[in-house]
């Protein structure tokens, strides 16, 4: 398992895998990651 942790703003994750055969895939996922300003 892997944790990431992304920043504010625009995040890319890309991802690969290849397979016995020699195979490559590939998947890219782009996100927007905002957080509320909360006042206590």
């Amino acid at each position: 398992m892997i944790y990431l942790t992304f920043s504010e703003e625009m995040n890319s994750l890309k991802a690969w895998a290849k397979d016995t055969s020699g195979n490559i895939s590939t998947a890219t996922a782009t996100f927007y990651v905002s957080r509320p300003n909360f006042t206590t």
